[in-house]
C-alpha cells in the first residue's frame, strides 16, 4: 500500500510526528524543525511512489505480448494494445506507455549526459515517445552487440505493439538491421501470421519492409509468402504499395512470383493506379529483367499518348525513358516524343516527359527534340515557337532546353525566339533565362 507523506506525518510511531496545532511557547527552533521534518517526509514519499512505479514497469515488461496466445490483445500497463490483425487501413488503438520519472528528467536535461546503458530498466517509456525514440534511433547504430543485446532483452516481448506505434516502430526496424541473426529470427515470429494487416498499416508496413530487407532470404521468402492472395490489394493500398515495392527492390522475383503474377494481370489499370504506378515503376528500375518488367514496358509504348497525359501514367513513361534496357526501346519512346512535341510540351504532365527527355538524353537526342520544336511540320498552324514560349508549361521546357543545349543548338534557339518575340509573362521568363544563359559559356562549349 502506497504511504503518502501526510500518512507519515500522523502516524504515531513515525519520527517525523509533530503535535497540531502549536503549543504557546514553543521557539523558533521548533517551528523550523517541525517544517524541516515535513519537507523531508514529501521527499521520501517521492522516492517511494517513483520506486513503486518502476517496480510496476519492470513487472508489466514481463507481460505476454499480445500476438502470442489465443486472445487478440492483453492488457498492459499502458493501455490495450490492438493486434495487428485487427488493424486495418491504418487505423488502431492508440496507445502509449505511460512516462517514468527518468524520461521526465531526461527531457528536463535535453538528453544530455545520457547513454543508451544508462536508460536501460525505462525502455519501454523511451521508445513509445518522440524524443525518447529519436534518442535509441541516434545510439543503436553505433552501440556494441551486447549493448544492443541488453536493449533486446528488455524490449523482447513488446515488439508486437512496438511494430503499429507511431514512435516505436523505428526501434524495431533498426533491431532487424542491427540485431543478431537470433535477434531479428523473433521479430520474424512475432511477425509470422500478421504481414498482411501490418502491410496495410500505416507504421507496421515499415516494419515489413525492414523484414524484407534485412532478414535472411529464407525467413523473409517465408514472412513476404503470406502475401499471397493479397498482393494485388496490397500494390493498390496508401500503405501496402511501399512493401510491395521492397520485395520488387530486393527480393530474388523468382522467390516471389504470386507478387509478379499479380502485377501482371493487372499492369494496364495499375500503370495509371495512384499507389500501383509507382510498384511498376520500382519494377522498371529493378536490374532484374522480368516478364513484369517487359509486361510494362510494352504497354507503356502502346498506350504512350494516354499515358503521358495521365496524372500517374506519365511517371511510368518517364522511367520507360530513363531506365530502358535497351537501345530500341529508349528510341521509340524519344521518336514518339519528338513526333508530338509541341503538344506534349503543352499539356501539365505529358511536359514532365518531355522534360527528363531532355535533362536524359544524350547531345543527338536533345538535338532531335529541338529540331522537332523549331522546324515543326508544315502542317503545323500559326507560330509554334511562340504558343509553346507562352504556354505555362511549355515555357519550362523551352528553358529545360536551353539549359542542356550545346553551343550551336543554343544560338539556333536564339535567333528562333528573337522572331518569337512575347510580352506574354511566360515568354517573358523564357527571354530573362535566354539572356543569363547566353552570357555565360553553354555546355557544349
Amino acid at each position: 500500500m502506497t504511504t503518502s507523506s501526510t500518512d507519515i506525518l500522523t502516524d504515531s510511531t513515525s519520527p517525523w510526528k509533530c503535535n497540531s496545532p502549536k503549543q504557546s511557547g514553543e521557539t523558533e527552533g521548533q517551528d523550523l524543525l517541525i517544517q524541516t521534518a515535513q519537507a523531508i517526509a514529501n521527499a521520501a514519499a517521492v522516492t517511494l511512489q517513483r520506486a513503486q512505479s518502476d517496480a510496476s514497469d519492470l513487472t508489466n515488461s514481463a507481460i505476454n505480448s499480445p500476438f502470442s496466445g489465443t486472445e487478440k490483445s492483453t492488457r498492459r500497463a499502458w493501455g490495450d494494445m490492438t493486434d495487428p490483425s485487427e488493424v486495418k487501413h491504418g487505423k488502431g488503438t492508440s496507445t502509449r506507455h505511460k512516462k517514468t520519472w527518468m524520461l521526465d528528467e531526461f527531457k528536463q536535461a535535453k538528453g544530455v549526459g545520457y547513454t543508451l546503458e544508462g536508460i536501460l530498466g525505462h525502455l519501454a517509456s523511451f521508445c513509445v515517445d518522440q524524443a525518447g525514440s529519436r534518442f535509441i534511433q541516434r545510439q543503436i547504430p553505433a552501440a556494441s552487440g551486447s549493448v544492443i543485446q541488453k536493449v533486446f532483452d528488455e524490449v523482447a516481448e513488446l515488439i508486437g505493439p512496438f511494430m503499429v506505434d507511431v514512435f516505436a516502430n523505428y526501434i524495431v526496424q533498426l533491431l532487424l538491421k542491427h540485431g543478431s541473426p537470433e535477434q531479428r529470427l523473433h521479430i520474424a515470429m512475432k511477425m509470422k501470421g500478421h504481414v498482411v494487416s501490418l502491410s496495410t498499416h500505416t507504421y507496421g508496413c515499415r516494419v515489413v519492409q525492414a523484414a524484407a530487407e534485412f532478414l535472411e532470404l529464407s525467413v523473409s521468402e517465408l514472412l513476404i509468402g503470406e502475401l499471397k492472395h493479397d498482393a494485388l490489394r496490397c500494390a493498390q493500398d496508401i500503405n501496402g504499395n511501399h512493401v510491395i515495392q521492397k520485395c520488387i527492390q530486393h527480393m530474388d522475383h523468382e522467390k516471389i512470383p504470386f507478387i509478379i503474377d499479380a502485377l501482371m494481370d493487372s499492369a494496364l489499370p495499375m500503370c495509371t493506379h495512384p499507389y500501383g504506378c509507382r510498384v511498376l515503376q520500382k519494377a522498371i528500375e529493378s536490374p532484374q529483367e522480368s516478364k513484369l518488367q517487359a509486361r510494362v514496358v510494352t504497354l507503356a509504348l502502346e498506350n504512350f499518348a494516354e499515358f503521358s497525359t495521365d496524372a500517374y501514367g506519365n511517371y511510368v513513361i518517364q522511367h520507360v525513358v530513363r531506365h530502358a534496357k535497351t537501345a530500341e526501346i529508349r528510341q521509340k519512346a524519344l521518336g514518339m516524343v519528338a513526333d508530338r512535341v509541341l503538344e506534349m510540351s503543352k499539356n501539365k504532365f505529358a511536359s514532365n516527359v518531355v522534360e527528363v527527355c531532355i535533362t536524359d538524353g544524350t547531345p543527338l537526342e536533345r538535338k532531335l527534340l529541338i529540331d522537332a520544336v523549331l522546324t515543326p511540320a508544315k502542317k503545323t498552324s500559326g507560330h509554334p515557337q511562340t504558343d509553346i514560349l507562352e504556354d505555362q508549361y511549355g515555357n519550362y521546357v523551352v528553358q529545360r532546353m536551353m539549359e542542356y543545349a550545346e553551343k550551336d543548338d543554343l544560338e539556333r534557339i536564339r535567333s528562333s525566339m528573337a522572331s518569337a518575340t512575347s510580352e506574354n509573362e511566360f515568354g517573358k521568363h523564357v527571354a530573362l533565362r535566354l539572356n543569363e544563359l547566353t552570357s555565360v559559356p553553354a555546355v557544349g562549349s
